[in-house]
This record gives C-alpha cells, sequence and structure tokens, in this order.
C-alpha cells in the first residue's frame, strides 16, 4: 500500500499539482566536484553539489570543528563561517542556539532548514557532534532555491560519518571527555558590607552571596563508541555508534543526560547498478532545566537576608516555606536559594528518524533515485512548585486555592519525506553537464498540549503521566488553572529541475527551477515559483602559480512560511460560563490570500587559491518581503497577512594561510570576516511599533522605520546631569529649546528621542590558529564582534537609588550616578558590547601510530572561554538577537527587538576539558 501511495504521488507530482520540499539531493559533497568536475556521482553519497562553482557555500570539516565540550552541533561552527550567526547567550545547556545566516531573513520562520543525510526538516537534536563529518552552509539565494519555499532562513547540510572511508573491515572508535565549569563573576551587586554602608536599608544580620548559593561547579562527560568497516567482497560498509553525554550547567538542577544511536550502512546489494543506503538515529535526553529565574533573584534579593528561617533575627514561620526565610510582603522578592532547592523544572525528549535511499543505473550517466524518510519526534516539559514555595507554589495563599502547582507541556510531531529523482551526467568533448529531476512530498503532523493545575504536591505527580486526557487529571484536591491544545498537519509538495554545465573547468553555468506548496498557506496563494541562476569563471590561467582565481554570480528566489500552522485559518474559540451561557468568539479572521514571505537574493563573489594562501570574499544584497504577521493597523479581530519588507547587504571575506609545512612543523592560520547591514524597506503603516512602555521602568523603546536601521534602539540621550528631583535631565535632541522625550512622545515630529545603539553587530571576526610540532598540537580560536549595544535592564531596574529600592539589593557598577532616583530608559543604561574573545585553548599529544594494528590514540586538554576582554558591565556582552522577555526556552521570542540584556541571562561559565580519542 505504502509503494503504491508513492507511486501516486510521483505522478502527481509530475504533472504540475505537488506541494513543497526539496531535497538535499541536488547538493553535497563539494570536495568531490571540486576536486575533479568530470567524475562521476559517487554511489555511496548521491547528493549532488553542482552549483557549489557559483553559489556561496562553506563547508566546514569535523578537523576544523571548534575544540572542547560542545553538545550543541551548531556551536562546532561558532565563528568558523563568514556570514553564519551562532550564539548562546550565557551557555544554558537546554537552550538551543540562535542561528542566523546574513542576518534577519524571516519573521515567522525562527530557524534555518537542517537536512541531515537527505532527510530534509531534520531535528539536530536525533544528531550527536560525535558523528558528525562535515557541515555545510547554504548562504545565498542561488543555492537556498533549491530548497524553495523553507529556505529564506538559509540551510545547513550535515553529513554523518559512515564507513566508506574505512580501509578495513572491522575498527573501534571511542572518544571520551571530562569537564569541570565554573560560572563567570558575573554582573556586580553590592556584597552585604557595603549594602550596610547606604542610608535607609533594611538590615536582617546576615551575609549572604546569593548568587554563590544557586551556582555549581558542573561536572559533565560524554563517551563516544563506533564501529564500522568496510566489506569489500560485498562492495558494503557499516557504521554504528552510542554516545552517552551527561551535562551539568552551573546553575544548580540544570543540565542533562544524553543517550544517542546511529547506525549507517551502504551497499550495492550484490548488483552492479544498485546501490543502497540506509541511515537510523535514535536520541533520548532526560533534561532539568533549573530556574533562570534564579538568576534574577541572586542580583536583587538583599544581602543581608539570610537563607534559611531559622536564621532570621526574628519569630518566622519555618514550616510554612519549607524552612527558607522570605522576604514577605515585598513585591517581585523571591530567596534564590528557596527556588532552586524546592521547585524543579524537567523533562524528556526524544528524537528516532531514518532515512532510506536506493539507487539504479539506468544508462550509462543516468541514474533513478527513490528516497524515503520519517522522522518522529516527543518533547514534555514539566514545571513544579512545590505549597511551601513563595516562588509560583502559593505558600502564603489565604485563599481557598489548592497550594502547590505543576505546569505541563507535551509536543508530539512526525514527518515523512518521499522523493524520486534522476541524475543524469554527460560529458561532450572539454564539457560536463549535470542534471537532476524530480519530485517530492512531505507529510506532517504536529500536537501539543499544555495544563497547568493547582493542588500538586509532589513533583512525581506530574513526572511520569502524560497530559492525554485531562480529565485523568481532576482530583478533589486538584484545580485546572489553565489548558490548551494545538495541532496541526504540514504538508508540502514539489517539483524541481537543476542543470550545471561545465566547459573546460573554467566556466560554470547553473540553472535550478522549483515549483512549490505549503498546506500553511491561503487557499489562494498555496504555490510559488523559485528560480536560481549562476555563472563563475575561473582565470587561473592567465596567472602564474594560481591555481585558482574564480568570479562568480547568482541570484535566487526563496520563501519562508510560519512555523506554526493555522495562521490563513478563522479560529473561533467556545467560551463555556458555568451554570450560564455558552457562545463562540472569533479569535482570528481568516485570510486566503495569506502567502510565503519571499527572499531575493544577488550575490557576486571572488574564489582565490595560490600556494599557501586561499581566501573568498561574497558581496550580497538581499530583500526579505511580506513578512507573515498580524495586521496591527487594520481589523477588530487578528488576522494575519503580508506586510512589510527589509534589504541587507553585506560583505564576507575568509582567508587561509599554510604559514609553514614541514615534515615536523605545522602551522595554519584562518580568519573570517562578516559586516552586514538591514533596513526597513517598507512598512505597513507610519511606523511599526516593536518595544515600548510608559512606565516608569519603560521597556526600550524600538520601533521600525521606513529607511532606518533594523534593530536601532530609540530613546532619550542623558546629559550626565539629574535635577532636584533626582530624574534625569535629557539632552534636547533637535535644538528647539524644549525637551520632548518621553516615550509616549514618540509619534510627536518634534520630539527628542533618537537612535541610542544598535542591538546587532557591525562586524564579525574569527582567527583560528593551528600549530602541530611532532605529536604534540595548539589549537587556539579567537572571537569578536564589534558596533553592536546592549540594554543593561539589570542596571537600568536595579542601579538608581532610592528610597523604595532600599530592601533590595543594588547593582554596584562604576557607570552608577550618584544621586538618581529613578529607573527611566535612555542612553544611560545602552551600553557598547564590544568584544574580543580567546573561545578556546586546546593542547593535544598524538601517539606514534602503530601500523601493524592501525592504532591511534589522542590526548587533550583544552580550556574554553578562557579570556574576554570587553567594556559591557553585564555578565555576557554577546548579541542578542532575539528578545526572550517572555520565556527564555520560545523559540518564537521576538526577532524583531535584539539588543535587549534580560535580568534572566544564564551565566557563562569557563570550562576545563580533558579528552581522548583512541581507533583500533
Amino acid at each position: 500500500m505504502r509503494n503504491l501511495f508513492i507511486l501516486c504521488l510521483v505522478i502527481y507530482g509530475f504533472s504540475g499539482c505537488l506541494l513543497v520540499q526539496a531535497q538535499e539531493t541536488a547538493l553535497a559533497d563539494t570536495s568531490q566536484i571540486l576536486a575533479n568536475q568530470e567524475k562521476t556521482i559517487p554511489s555511496s553519497y548521491l547528493r549532488y553539489p553542482f552549483n557549489e562553482a557559483t553559489a556561496a557555500i562553506a563547508t566546514v570539516n569535523e578537523k576544523d570543528f571548534n575544540q572542547g565540550f560542545v553538545s550543541d552541533p551548531m556551536l562546532l561552527l561558532q565563528g568558523k563561517v563568514a556570514g553564519l550567526q551562532v550564539y548562546n547567550r550565557g551557555g544554558d545547556p537546554n537552550l538551543s542556539s540562535i542561528m542566523r545566516i546574513r542576518g534577519f531573513s524571516s519573521y515567522s520562520q525562527a530557524k534555518p532548514l537542517v537536512v541531515i543525510d537527505g532527510l530534509v526538516g531534520a531535528s539536530l537534536a536525533s544528531l550527536d557532534p560525535n558523528d558528525i563529518a562535515d557541515i555545510s552552509i547554504l548562504k545565498d539565494g542561488s543555492a537556498q532555491a533549491l530548497y524553495g519555499i523553507r529556505a529564506s532562513n538559509g540551510v545547513i547540510l550535515i553529513k554523518t560519518k559512515s564507513g566508506a572511508v574505512a580501509a578495513r573491515p572491522f575498527s573501534i572508535h571511542y572518544t571520551g571527555q571530562v569537564a569541570v565549569a565554573d560560572g563567570y563573576p558575573g554582573l556586580s551587586v553590592m556584597s552585604a558590607e557595603r549594602y550596610r554602608t547606604r542610608d535607609g536599608i533594611v538590615d536582617l544580620g546576615s551575609s549572604t552571596v546569593w548568587r554563590d548559593e544557586i551556582l555549581r561547579s558542573g561536572f559533565s562527560q560524554n563517551h563516544g563508541l563506533a564501529i564500522q568497516g568496510k566489506l569489500t567482497k560485498t562492495d558494503t560498509d557499516y557504521r554504528i555508534s552510542g554516545n552517552f553525554r551527561q551535562v551539568e550547567g552551573v546553575l544548580q538542577k540544570s543540565g542533562f543526560d544524553q543517550v544517542n544511536l546511529r547506525a549507517q550502512v551502504n551497499s550495492n546489494l550484490g548488483l552492479d547498478k544498485l546501490s543502497w543506503q540506509l541511515s537510523t538515529a535514535y536520541t533520548n535526553r532526560d533534561r532539568q532545566f533549573g530556574f533562570s529565574e534564579a538568576f534574577t533573584y541572586a542580583t536583587t534579593f538583599n544581602p543581608t537576608a539570610p537563607i534559611y528561617a531559622s536564621d532570621a533575627p526574628f519569630a518566622f514561620n519555618t514550616e510554612q516555606y519549607g524552612g527558607f526565610f522570605e522576604m514577605l510582603g515585598l513585591f517581585d522578592a523571591y530567596n534564590p536559594k528557596a527556588i532552586v532547592e524546592l521547585n524543579d523544572q524537567f523533562g524528556e525528549q526524544g528524537s528516532f528518524n531514518a532515512v532510506s535511499l536506493l539507487s539504479y543505473e539506468m544508462t550509462k550517466g543516468l541514474r533513478l533515485n527513490l528516497r524515503y524518510a520519517y522522522q518522529d519526534q516527543f518533547d514534555n516539559r514539566r514545571a513544579y512548585y512545590s505549597p511551601q514555595s513563595l516562588f509560583r507554589g502559593g505558600a502564603d495563599s489565604w485563599r481557598n486555592i489548592p497550594k502547590g502547582r505543576g505546569d505541563l507541556w507535551d509536543l508530539e510531531q512526525s514527518l515523512s519525506l518521499y522523493e524520486l529523482y534522476a541524475n543524469y551526467q554527460q560529458s561532450f568533448g572539454e564539457s560536463t553537464l549535470y542534471a537532476t529531476l524530480g519530485t517530492s512530498y512531505t507529510d506532517g503532523r504536529y500536537e501539543d498540549r499544555l495544563l497547568s493545575l493547582a493542588g500538586i504536591n509532589d513533583r512525581e505527580q506530574i513526572r511520569t503521566q502524560g497530559i492525554g486526557d485531562f480529565a485523568d487529571w481532576q482530583a478533589e484536591d486538584r484545580l485546572t488553572r489553565d489548558s490548551s491544545y494545538n495541532a496541526w498537519n504540514d504538508r508540502n509538495s514539489a517539483i524541481f529541475g537543476q542543470a550545471h554545465l561545465s566547459v573546460k573547468d573554467q566556466f560554470f553555468f547553473d540553472l535550478s527551477l522549483r515549483y512549490e506548496g505549503s498546506s500553511k498557506l491561503g487557499l489562494d496563494q498555496r504555490w510559488g515559483w523559485f528560480p536560481a541562476v549562476g555563472a563563475a569563471v575561473d582565470l587561473a590561467q592567465y596567472f602564474p602559480k594560481v591555481e585558482q582565481l574564480k568570479l562568480r554570480v547568482g541570484y535566487g528566489i526563496t520563501g519562508a512560511v510560519p512555523d506554526q500552522g493555522g495562521r490563513a485559518a478563522e479560529l473561533i474559540q467556545t467560551i463555556i460560563i458555568p451554570d450560564s451561557i455558552t457562545y463562540d468568539e472569533i479569535i482570528q479572521e481568516g485570510n486566503p490570500d495569506l502567502r510565503w514571505e519571499q527572499k531575493q537574493e544577488f550575490n557576486f563573489g571572488i574564489d582565490l587559491q595560490a600556494g599557501w594562501l586561499t581566501g573568498y570574499a561574497n558581496w550580497y544584497h538581499r530583500r526579505v518581503s511580506d513578512w507573515v504577521d498580524i495586521d496591527r493597523f487594520e481589523g477588530f479581530y487578528n488576522r494575519y497577512t503580508n506586510q512589510h519588507a527589509l534589504t541587507s547587504t553585506g560583505i564576507e571575506l575568509g582567508l587561509d594561510v599554510q604559514v609553514v609545512n614541514t615534515n615536523r612543523l605545522v602551522y595554519n592560520t584562518g580568519l573570517r570576516f562578516a559586516h552586514y547591514q538591514s533596513k526597513y524597506a517598507k512598512i505597513a503603516g507610519d511606523q511599526l511599533p516593536i518595544s515600548s512602555s510608559c512606565r516608569a521602568r519603560a521597556e526600550p523603546l524600538i520601533v521600525g522605520k521606513k529607511g532606518e536601521a533594523f534593530g536601532n534602539l530609540l530613546g532619550p540621550v542623558f546629559s550626565g546631569e539629574i535635577d532636584e528631583f533626582g530624574d534625569q535631565v535629557y539632552e534636547d535632541v533637535n535644538g528647539d529649546g524644549q525637551i520632548n522625550a518621553e516615550p509616549w512622545n514618540l509619534f510627536e515630529p518634534e520630539n527628542d528621542l533618537t537612535v541610542i545603539g544598535n542591538g546587532l553587530p557591525d562586524v564579525e571576526l574569527g582567527w583560528t590558529h593551528q600549530l602541530r610540532l611532532g605529536p604534540w598540537e595548539l589549537q587556539a580560536f579567537l572571537r569578536a564582534a564589534l558596533g553592536h549595544s546592549l540594554v543593561n535592564r539589570a542596571r537600568q531596574q536595579w542601579e538608581p537609588d532610592y528610597f523604595t529600592r532600599n530592601p533590595y539589593n543594588y547593582v554596584d557598577t562604576d557607570l552608577a550616578i550618584a544621586g538618581l532616583q529613578t529607573s527611566r530608559y535612555s542612553s544611560l543604561y545602552v551600553e557598547r558590547a564590544d568584544f574580543l574573545k580567546l573561545d578556546y585553548l586546546s593542547f593535544a599529544y598524538h601517539f606514534p601510530k602503530k601500523e601493524d594494528n592501525g592504532q591511534l590514540i589522542s590526548l587533550s586538554l583544552t580550556v574554553q572561554n578562557v579570556l574576554i576582554a570587553s567594556r559591557y558591565s553585564g555578565s555576557a556582552p554577546e548579541p542578542a538577537l532575539l528578545d526572550t522577555r517572555y520565556n527564555v526556552y520560545n523559540s518564537a521570542a521576538d526577532p524583531l527587538a535584539p539588543g535587549i540584556d534580560r535580568l534572566n541571562t544564564y551565566l557563562p561559565a569557563t570550562s576545563f576539558v580533558f579528552g581522548l580519542k583512541a581507533n583500533f
């Protein structure tokens, strides 16, 4: 039945009525094609990167990955690829890195499209870094267009290790690491002694360093074991691996235990013209999230307060609050140690996928390929708040509400991929033609449930059960606080064709066209064309001692669809009032004309290789338009429409130099440079409000304006003086003799609000050093980001000195203004956050190889986050590409509000890592 279904899909696709997604089929092993354009497509890979000659594609191999204890696969590339931004501010082990390829490329699609061994839309959760062979980043539109309607955020191709490189029938490979991490000092706050020197403070008699009470030295380890081999008689290679990771964050009760299994086999099944690949992976991760809010209250909680109730200077109910002291009656003040000890946030995450590829050589140069892939994921999260916890547990509740709370969230998603495509290769004299024609269909399912309960008095009550039927959770001592259910199908289908012509290995021409649609869009706008063209010429033959001097140019159109389904549909909620009435209410209007977001990109590049020097340069210009966003200017109900446009222009440079290369001494260095700027090209209205507030502790002011830079932080300019009331005096920016600098005056033409910073870096740099002397090896990597600003919200809220602040602690920096008694947002709290960082320093010793048994052993010692130079007063100067105000684990955090450093930012850490690799 499934085979019949696949056949029907193929016929339907070629008739011109199919729906989305392309493949890793048309791109991939870049080294194969670059090394020899005449070489046939390797049957073991069947991945086809013909437009590598004309597009901006960067590939990083295992030997060039970042060193140290790295559990997030994308952090292997941090700073290694010009134009790729990878940031995990603070290093929370459970928080996935934010990835951007050439900056902001889509409003409603949060992440780049990931392709693992041909599985388009693959989850990085299925991958252990020990199993990665190389990662390719498709940076420009001419390469990304091969993936069509979901490619605007860029495409990441990951090839896992296989037995194809094995030289023997059987070998064993072990990789192990142990690491110890200690947190940075963090933002400076007042000690108990310094706090006592202030007037009017509340002295409770103790001296507590609250940050020390929630931190620990995090011990982590990972062990990977793989067996692989190549059986020449049957032309079969295989690799089976298992990985275990135990990661402890520096915040107590944060980290995870992960088990990952992966298997891959390539074989011709005993037939000359037939080849088969099978790749499977399973991952299970048990997580403890900790509470990032503990960082907030470790900053603000009174340093003279005792940890435990028994040490209080007055009578205190020890049992009611679990033995901890609390500042009762004080707004937003919670004992951070009690938060960590009494409560818990935990969850389980699992992923399984399988990819099967069958390839048959119909005639010389023509292969027919059939791929089927399946992925299944689950993710659940649980938050338990003890009945004795003041923080969300209701320990002080006097109302008739059960104490104790449990928040539950369950996610299940699955994906099936069907692809049929043909690869054709033919040489004509000094010319070679490569072509691909195919169709693909993706069928996905997403379902999540949320349940919040009052009356939970034991974390075990919510540990094992799935939410399932809400009725199963009802009990006399429990109260449902909130519940929700979301589900949708995600179907995509496409027809695609690609062609590459190489003439004399000097002239290269690429053309691709994809017709694709998505079920997430409006009924009248589900389909689109995604073309790409590229050309290149290699002028190396005209220059002596130059192996490559290639000029290339490309243009492509890609799309993006919302991560969440139902944006084009009418949504109705049913309101039920007990013992009263029931009625329906529209909460979202439908929009049959909702279409994909579109990106048009032009790229010009140069590739150079001359002896000991290799390099590249890219210049690009792109326009991202038709964002899928709520119409904020028309209509009474929520309605998603296409609006706004952004243009970006950037430069990328890469340079690698082989300084020394002798039998005993090798020294290589490489530099990566990236710069881009984005501007609003179109706004649906005069201005796009993003973040603002008229409260005393006003939020940073971020507004989109046509022609102005994306990421601008607006606000009043602090003059350096305060008035008789202890308030800031602002500068008269427009020089009209009046100061009109309140946030609500933004739309007045003569206001004194101006750009006081930008949350995005102007320049990003990566500088690699690799030195090898005999069996010894040294690697170092420096990384920098320059030109970005951060709004230091901790300083804004907790640095000013006013009487209502006296029960709380104070942020204590050299930037404090004596006598300031208000927390108004201004340039005073917008700091340049330029930094230069020594990301890692790694020493290794490689024992001499014993030729008789192939044994190779390496020992290494790596220090991560070694040194950082920055004038930023906060704990993490790295750019904040998203605003995570509402939920640090929410992947839909606001991408239009970069540059805000929230109080709950996880504390960075320095790690010492000992590693062992052994091949037998």
